[in-house]
Order: C-alpha cells, then structure tokens, then sequence
C-alpha cells in the first residue's frame, strides 16, 4: 500500500496546500470584503477575458454578479465561492477556472468513469473492501442527481471533459452541502451497486488501489514522465504526458532516439503515439516529433494507416492543438474515446487574484481557431471505450487492438 498527502492540485477549482502542516486557513472575508472581491472578478472578467458573453449574455452576467452582492451578509463563504464558479460555469470557457488556496476538502477516495459507469479505484485504506465497487449513491442521493447538480460546477465544453472533471470535484464535501444533500462540510456516504455503504471523512489517508500488488497496464506505468518509449515487438510505443520539456532529455535528443531506433530496425511497421492522458501545457514541444513522423511517411518509412494517435477524456488544451496538427500533416489514425478538449477552444491562460480572498482567477486571453468543423471533441476514427471489465482486469483494448492489426 502506498502512503499520499491527501492535498494534491485541481485546476479546475481548488490548488490545496502539500505543506508538512495542516494548511493555514485565513478567515473569510467580511461582506464589504467579498464586496470587493466580487466587484473585482466582474469588471477584470470583462475587461481581460477576449469574448466573455459568447455563452452568457452580459445581462444575465450581471444579475448573477448582483444575486453574490445579496449573499455576501447572509451566506458562507463556501456558498460565494461555488456561487462565482457558478458563474464561470455560466461563461463556459473551460479555461477560465478559479483556483481557491486550502479551502475545500478532499475525501480519500477515487473514481474512474468508465462506459458503464462510476468505479472505485483508490480509497483509504481500512475501506479496501470497497475497492472496483460501482458507485450509486453519496449521501443517499442518487448519483444521477449528483451528476446533474455538479454540472452547474463543473466547467466543462463537452462530456469527456466534465466525466473526467467531476470524477474529482465529486469528492469535496462542500460542494454536497451547497446542493443540501448533506448538513456535513467534512465527511460524506458513499453507497455501491452491492448495497454495501461507507462513511468517509476528511484527512490525511493511507491509500490502497486497484493496482496495489497488481501489474498496470502499460499506459498507466510511467504516467508521471513526460514522454517516454517502448519497443513491442513490430510496434514502437511512445508516451507523451505532458506538453512540457523533460530536464534529462529534451524532446529533440529524444525524436533523434526514436528516429535511431526506426532507422535500425526495419521489423518494427507501426508507430504508437499515445496522448490520451495529455492536458496541456506548450503545444510547440511535440514539432520535433511531428515532423519526423511526417519525414518518415512522406519517404515510405511508415504508412500513415501504421500510426496510430490515441486520444481520451484527459486530451485537452494543447494536447489537442497537437492532435490536431497530426492530423493535418499526417492524418494517422486516431483511436481511443472523444476528447476532453474542444478542438476550437479560448486559452492562453493568464491569472489575476482577488484582493481579499486571495482566491486566484485564471482566464483566457485569445481564441484557438483550428478546424472549419466546430465540434464539441475531437472524435477517434476507431472508437474504443474502456469498461469496467478493462478497468478491473487491467486491460487497455486499445493497444489490444492495434496489437491485432
């Protein structure tokens, strides 16, 4: 089993502290604080964000900026927060995200959203029981109803985003008192398809999961490298994480590598590039790797139909501009599930905090045109959803499949 800190990072709303200590948590702001607060996150959204009323008019902008105005003497300080991110919700620009320093709480259990459904995959660990259960209610309120509250929290511009979005805004406490399905800001009831139910609180937590004492499937081995290889076979896997450059090896040494090794070995036919776990970061880093492989099809190394890009719910923001670009220059094919990213999205994130709650906004600065095809995701050629099956008996019918072809 395997010991975490309990804080981690969520873009989306929350950034909580990995200190030694419990975090320090200043008090709220007084009402002409929030005032304030509230004044400024209206009128720098206006002045800084390039199209904020593309999805919200600008009238009904206001009148939820007024309805926070009325909150701000009556309400806590947690129902203002959910009520501006309610409001960014509204905008739909899934860039445009607060960010709020140790304010929410965490419990210690994970989920992945599969085709059929919501599964646990880590959790404390004197819950271990409950580990690969299907979740179907929280605090006894069926989790069709908590899906559909989340959804005005969630700021998401297609499906696969918000699946993979709520599978960690679901587990703040915070949020199910806000929606009145509990009294409780720190704990919560989570209930299985077997009938079984567990009462969860926050905290540190030793955690267990799915893969404890398990071998992974090769997707999910090295996910915390940025891009990594492996020869399999007739078939050379390449991993590309995060939109950033590794310290020990830049991505240009790293091409020259894998160009070496295509160069070498003329058994290996397909080339794998897998970006389905890829959020963001600097879409420039992969050019290296885009144009080798564009070199390589265009003298007859590879065959477009022998690449194959796989994309999922966690491709976003750059991870889809460099999608995108593959497709123009190679048109490989794609496989795997739609994108968390909206192919025609607003980003180029910069970042502003409000003065007394020190929450911190992030926003858009410009609009990424990149297809004449304004769809919500970029859908694959060859659609492959991960099941619960997959899930448990750790499986990845997608490379399965390219295995076969």
């Amino acid at each position: 089993m395997k010991t975490y800190k309990y804080w981690f990072i969520i873009l989306i709303i929350t950034l909580i502290s990995c200190s030694k200590d419990e975090p320090i948590v200043p008090e709220p702001p007084t009402k002409n604080a929030w005032d304030e607060d509230i004044t400024y996150f209206s009128h720098n959204l206006k002045q800084l964000h390039p199209n904020l009323f593309s999805k919200i008019s600008s009238s009904e902008f206001d009148a939820r900026i007024n309805k926070l105005y009325e909150m701000t003497d009556s309400h806590s300080a947690d129902d203002i927060i959910i009520g501006l991110q309610k409001i960014l919700t509204k905008i739909g620009d899934s860039h445009t995200v607060l960010a709020n320093n140790n304010s929410f709480s965490y419990l210690p259990i994970r989920f992945e959203w599969v085709d059929d459904g919501l599964f646990v995959t880590h959790i404390a660990d004197e819950h271990e029981s409950a580990l690969g259960q299907k979740l179907t209610k929280i605090n006894n309120v069926s989790i069709q109803t908590v899906i559909d509250s989340f959804r005005t929290v969630v700021t998401a511009e297609n499906e696969a985003w918000f699946r993979y979005r709520f599978t960690t805004q679901v587990l703040i406490p915070e949020y199910h008192k806000h929606f009145g399905f509990t009294q409780s800001d720190n704990s919560g009831i989570f209930t299985f398809e077997n009938g079984s139910s567990i009462t969860l609180s926050d905290g540190n937590a030793n955690f267990t999961s799915i893969y404890t004492n398990q071998e992974t499937p090769l997707y999910l081995s090295n996910s915390s490298d940025y891009y990594w290889h492996e020869e399999l076979n007739d078939l050379l896997y390449i991993q590309y994480n995060k939109c950033k450059s590794r310290n020990d090896l830049s991505m240009g040494n790293f091409v020259d590598n894998l160009n070496s090794i295509l160069l070498a070995k003329q058994n290996i036919t397909k080339v794998v590039l897998d970006i389905r776990m890829n959020t963001g970061g600097n879409s420039g880093i992969l050019k290296p790797l885009i144009t080798r492989l564009d070199v390589l099809e265009e003298n007859g190394r590879l065959d477009a139909s022998s690449i194959y890009i796989i994309i999922g719910q966690k491709t976003y923001s750059s991870g889809i501009l460099n999608a995108y670009e593959l497709k123009q220059k190679i048109n490989p094919v794609f496989i795997g599930e739609a994108t968390g990213g909206r192919p025609n999205h607003y980003g180029d994130i910069r970042s502003i905090e409000l003065p007394n709650s020190k929450i911190k906004l992030y926003y858009s600065t410009r609009f990424w045109s990149i297809t004449s095809n304004d769809t919500d995701s970029m859908y694959p050629d060859v659609d492959i959803k991960l099941t619960s099956a997959d899930l448990l008996n750790f499986k990845d019918p997608v490379m399965e499949w390219i295995k076969e072809q």
